[in-house]
């Protein structure tokens, strides 16, 4: 798992439908961000006044592209909702790991539908696929 903060886009690339860094399959951890849960899709909340949150979207819309360019349909970024810009989207799958504020374990069902959180993810096929999910206060 890497901080999309310390990610060169240049060492990004394809290989098998997957994003790599370098020659891993690439885990992104994400900044502190607002987050809405719709339909098993985590849809993370851009501040587009937040540097970090720009990096943030610039980085996957530089693998939005990579997908694209690869012949990969994708639809990971959102445009325009009620309250924010942006949005990114991430589904959420059976062998997810979510995490309280206390950083202990819990069931996907107890995981509220909105609030801030740090999450990681995988790149794969188009889409972005939640690997683990922290809630913060």
């Amino acid at each position: 798992m890497i901080s999309y903060k310390k990610i060169d886009m240049l060492n990004l690339h394809v290989v098998d439908d997957s994003i790599y860094y370098k020659d891993n399959e690439l885990i992104i951890k994400s900044p502190i961000i607002n987050y809405e849960i719709k339909d098993e899709k985590l849809m993370l909340k851009i501040n587009d006044c937040s540097d970090l949150h720009i990096k943030f979207i610039d980085l996957c819309c530089y693998i939005e592209r990579l997908f694209k360019n690869a012949k990969i349909k994708t639809d990971i970024i959102k445009n325009r909702n009620e309250n924010y810009t942006r949005s990114i989207l991430i589904s959420i799958i059976e062998n997810c790991k979510f995490y309280d504020i206390y950083k202990e374990e819990i069931f996907r069902s107890n995981i509220k539908s909105f609030g801030k959180i740090i999450c990681s993810f995988l790149c794969k096929n188009g889409i972005l696929i939640l690997h683990e999910m922290l809630q913060i206060k």
